[in-house]
């Protein structure tokens, strides 16, 4: 009976492995040998009886799915997401927008190409339709015309960014790998003179974010005119992209300056993977993009300055970071975003040079990070703060900032 059990236990083993390997679908990409703003997509559906397409996360009010395509030996038909239908393979196209000349805006997850420099950027928004069995929810691989795989991520997770066509350069920290890479050959070919300090960077700021699941992640960097109005950042799943401004495509420190800070900026967000409101979440990683730079050659004027500066023409400067968090989460005034970045920083500067003079460190006090339901610390964080700063001087920069 013993060898009996040993049979059975084997056969389910194997049956419920192949059962999950023919539930993993993957999402073969190709480049169109006709057009190269063309992407083909085809999924291998044809183990799993009927499917159910489901639409791809949208980016912000645009919803402009793609035309998906049943595929069967004798009919080729248009697929109705929500539908459920057998296909033995489900394909569809995506068409990329040549780049701005000026750049790349990530941030508006287009998908974009360069027919110059061959490269391609496709965010999942609006691009990966996700598929249900009777199992449900169908894990998903997506795959690049060159083979490199990378997983679709659940609804709660950061996007996929796919960013092909780039040299590439690994960092290595500790037991991370960051993958560095760009379009441009100026940004590439002066690899030895920023990658020490973005090596410093990383390793700073993974010391005071401690993400358990960020063991590696790429950066993807992207020159741009210097006067380019979209000069930040983006983070998918375990992506960064962003900004290079340069002029006259030329890397000047400057440049350097912004690329590093972005870049920082961006790995905060990738490696905090705790809930904050906007306010925080995008004040905490501007500055510690800025403080990370601290001490190294491409060190610029302080929060404080920038902010005093930039409010002199700045009409909103006067609004708080709270009254701004609510009025971009829950009125949509988007024009009050910039107040996060630069007032925001200049608040945490502050704040950690208030705990500097009380011979403690912003860097300590992270990990006790707490807001209540309004976007507000939360009492007990104001408590740990004020025995260290004190009451009056907590109260002084509180009213200043938020």
């Amino acid at each position: 009976m013993r060898k009996y059990g040993y049979l059975i236990a084997i056969f389910l083993y194997f049956n419920i492995s192949l059962s999950n390997a023919q539930d993993l679908l993957f999402y073969q990409l190709s480049i169109s040998p006709k057009d190269p703003s063309k992407i083909m997509i085809e999924v291998d559906t044809s183990l799993l009886g009927s499917i159910k397409a489901i639409q791809a996360r949208s980016f912000r009010t645009r919803n402009n799915q793609p035309t998906l395509y049943c595929v069967t030996s004798k009919i080729s038909h248009t697929l109705n997401y929500q539908n459920p239908t057998f296909c033995e393979k489900v394909t569809w196209t995506l068409t990329l927008q040549e780049v701005d000349r000026l750049g790349l805006d990530p941030t508006q997850h287009i998908d974009t190409y360069s027919p110059d420099k061959q490269w391609i950027f496709i965010s999942e928004y609006n691009s990966f339709p996700s598929f249900e069995s009777h199992h449900g929810r169908l894990p998903a691989t997506v795959c690049s015309p060159s083979g490199i795989c990378k997983p679709l991520p659940q609804s709660e997770e950061p996007p996929l960014l796919l960013v092909l066509g780039q040299k590439k350069e690994d960092i290595q920290i500790e037991n991370k790998t960051i993958t560095v890479q760009s379009d441009s050959k100026v940004v590439m070919n002066h690899l030895s003179i920023w990658k020490p300090t973005l090596k410093h960077q990383l390793n700073y700021i993974s010391r005071i974010f401690p993400a358990p699941n960020s063991s590696s992640w790429q950066i993807a960097f992207f020159s741009s005119h210097f006067n380019f109005t979209s000069r930040r950042g983006v983070i998918g799943k375990n992506t960064v992209v962003v900004n290079t401004p340069m002029q006259g495509g030329m890397l000047t420190d400057e440049s350097i300056h912004s690329m590093l800070v972005f870049a920082a900026h961006e790995s905060v967000h990738l490696l905090e993977n705790r809930q904050h409101p906007v306010w925080a979440a995008e004040s905490l990683a501007e500055y510690y993009g800025i403080k990370s730079l601290f001490g190294t050659g491409y060190a610029m004027d302080k929060p404080v300055e920038n902010w005093r500066t930039f409010a002199k023409n700045f009409s909103l400067s006067g609004t708080g970071l709270i009254q701004a968090n609510e009025n971009v989460t829950k009125k949509n005034l988007h024009q009050y975003y910039p107040i996060f970045s630069i007032k925001g920083a200049a608040f945490w500067y502050e704040l950690d040079k208030a705990l500097q003079s009380k011979h403690s460190d912003l860097d300590d006090m992270i990990k006790f990070l707490d807001f209540d339901e309004n976007g507000q610390f939360s009492q007990g964080f104001i408590e740990r703060l004020t025995r260290i700063v004190g009451e009056k001087n907590w109260q002084l920069i509180a009213y200043k900032y938020l």
